[in-house]
């Protein structure tokens, strides 16, 4: 598959990742929806990067029953993708609060990406499946 991993673009929190700043491993692991023991394939490579989007290829891996019902699920265009990360740098954006409840919100510069998850609703709208 290849996938919108991330994109600048607001999040459902409020947040902004500028895409620039994402430090990657192309061997990141695919979960599903961000469970740690429940690997379903793996990141194979970036396809491309920039500011304004990071564009990876994945691959499913036949391992367990849930990869297979996952393939089904993205064929039927029910998943997208979303992903772990560490925040490296970072500030508190100045343009307010976010409109769940006045936490605060960030602009994140520098992230460093440790995983990929297959999931239902993705924080970032913008993380789309391109091919299947």
């Amino acid at each position: 598959m290849v996938n919108r991993l991330t994109t600048p673009k607001e999040d459902r929190d409020g947040d902004t990742l500028q895409t620039g700043g994402a430090n990657l491993d192309p061997k990141s692991p695919l979960l599903w929806q961000h469970v740690h023991t429940l690997l379903i394939g793996k990141m194979c490579r970036i396809v491309e990067h920039t500011p304004v989007l990071l564009k990876v290829a994945t691959v499913l891996l036949d391992i367990n029953e849930l990869t297979s019902d996952a393939g089904k699920l993205f064929e039927a265009g029910a998943l997208r993708f979303s992903h772990g990360f560490i925040a490296k740098e970072f500030e508190e954006r100045k343009d307010g609060q976010s409109s769940s409840g006045g936490v605060p919100r960030f602009n994140i510069t520098r992230f460093d990406i440790v995983e990929e998850s297959a999931v239902s609703v993705p924080s970032n709208t913008d993380a789309e499946v391109e091919l299947f």
